[in-house]
């Protein structure tokens, strides 16, 4: 069995995402939420997911570069829809539009749908802003 580094993961992550259609950005933060969950110890979501990942690419069920839509939003909530990309890149997506209306507002909540790691983008993101709630569905 081999072993690999982090960083090693992290870069042939992004390589094979990049070659399975996903923009450098967009392999990057996948790459990096699947080999952090592993760090993290929720191996079930980590890097053995770039196999299905790939998988779901050919057969185009991951939307690499589907924008995120916003189906109803006020000034503090937002309902959002993925567009079949990466859960990460949705999720992040989302997890930004809830910091900022929080930080205006004060307050915030996005639910999402079918997106995974959004306890992860969340704490990237969130810890700090203080007044951001999200809701996975």
């Amino acid at each position: 069995m081999n072993n690999f580094s982090h960083q090693q993961l992290r870069k042939i992550g992004r390589q094979i995402f990049t070659a399975g259609g996903a923009s450098p950005d967009e392999a990057a933060l996948v790459t990096d939420v699947l080999v952090d969950a592993n760090l993290m110890g929720l191996d079930s979501h980590g890097i053995i997911r770039v196999v299905w990942y790939m998988d779901d690419l050919l057969n185009k069920k991951i939307q690499p570069g589907a924008p995120l839509t916003v189906s109803r939003e006020s000034t503090t909530t937002a309902v959002l829809d993925g567009g079949g990309n990466f859960g990460a890149v949705a999720a992040m997506q989302a997890v930004n539009l809830a910091a900022e209306k929080a930080k205006q507002h004060q307050a915030s909540s996005c639910c999402d749908s079918l997106i995974n790691f959004w306890e992860i983008c969340f704490v990237r993101t969130c810890v700090g802003v203080g007044c951001c709630k999200c809701t996975h569905t």
